[in-house]
């Protein structure tokens, strides 16, 4: 339980950080890439998400 509360923790306090941040440019990592997604690594922040495209008909 304990584990649980720590990780929501950090993720709180990353939205609070994030939320003052202006929009700035950093290194990123593509770690995979899909039909329409890639999915990739900020070292900097030590975060990792998916990035996801909109199709073209």
């Amino acid at each position: 339980m304990a584990q649980y509360a720590q990780r929501s923790s950090v993720a709180f306090h990353t939205q609070l950080f994030f939320k003052t941040k202006r929009v700035v440019s950093e290194e990123g990592f593509v770690l995979f890439a899909r039909k329409n997604a890639v999915v990739v690594l900020i070292p900097k922040y030590g975060l990792e998400g998916t990035v996801f495209f909109d199709s073209k008909d």
